[in-house]
């Protein structure tokens, strides 16, 4: 099959794309009359519209290389799909490579200081204003980790009050458990940004916490968990870790987001510049 017959499609979709063009053309005129469109939500529109008018037909959107930052869900419905004799196929341009993110870039960074270790720090007044959140950053490609304890293998829970069993059965379990020592604490920063990971059977859970009671070491969350109760596949209390506790920000490659503060902090790894 030649490039040509490889990059045949009913609209393409470029970086340098206008989506006020036809979207026929896997890259612009010369005189800038017509070219293929800038988005893929403009191309499954197109789409709608053409396979309205002949369902019986394949269709093919291609799509160039770069990167193709969303600011909100790419959806599909039904109405988007094919059938076996027409599908509607989603493809990269042929020797290319386009990259679909939903995340944003973050290039406001300055140095300073956090617990006593350097770090760089973003202030995002979107976050502190509430209209953006995440839990996720990555750095040159590779996903990093927020600050967990303990920093490395696991904790284990010590039981679960009565308090919390009130209520619980499969698929809404107990809303809390007691831990041992002082593996939870009720004044971290921000404690309701803390995740408790809980290792239960075949899955994890991640919880809020709603409240700590340190003098019964009982910590409480915002919702059930899913199973029975906090068991592993042994029916032993199962393991779990706490996430995203600030006072712990120390080791190179964490990051932290002070939601209130609207403030990202990072820890960068050696060798790592801000450019």
């Amino acid at each position: 099959m030649s490039n040509a017959q490889r990059n045949k499609a009913d609209f393409y979709v470029a970086m340098d794309g206008d989506d006020r063009w036809s979207g026929r053309l896997p890259a612009p005129l010369k005189d800038g009359t017509d070219g293929p469109f800038a988005s893929i939500v403009r191309a499954r529109d197109a789409l709608r519209v053409i396979r309205k008018r002949r369902p019986q037909r394949p269709r093919r959107v291609l799509i160039r290389g770069g990167l193709y930052q969303l600011d909100e869900t790419l959806v599909v419905a039904p109405v988007d799909s094919g059938a076996p004799r027409a599908p509607v196929t989603y493809a990269a341009y042929h020797g290319e490579a386009p990259i679909i993110s939903g995340g944003r870039r973050v290039a406001n960074w300055t140095t300073g200081e956090v617990n006593g270790k350097a770090c760089w720090v973003a202030e995002l007044p979107d976050v502190k204003a509430g209209r953006w959140t995440f839990t996720q950053l990555f750095v040159n490609g590779e996903r990093r980790p927020r600050p967990r304890l303990p920093e490395s293998g696991y904790y284990r829970v010590a039981g679960i009050p009565e308090e919390a069993l009130a209520g619980a059965k499969w698929g809404a379990g107990p809303d809390g458990f007691i831990y041992a020592s002082d593996e939870i604490k009720g004044d971290w920063r921000n404690l309701a940004d803390v995740r408790v990971v809980a290792l239960q059977l075949w899955f994890d859970a991640h919880h809020r916490i709603a409240s700590v009671d340190a003098a019964r070491q009982v910590v409480r969350f915002s919702a059930r968990t899913v199973g029975g109760g906090f068991r592993d596949e042994k029916n032993q209390w199962c393991r779990y870790f706490v996430e995203n506790v600030f006072e712990t920000l120390q080791q190179p490659g964490e990051w932290y987001l002070d939601r209130p503060e609207g403030r990202l902090y990072y820890i960068p790894c050696p060798g790592e510049t801000m450019a």
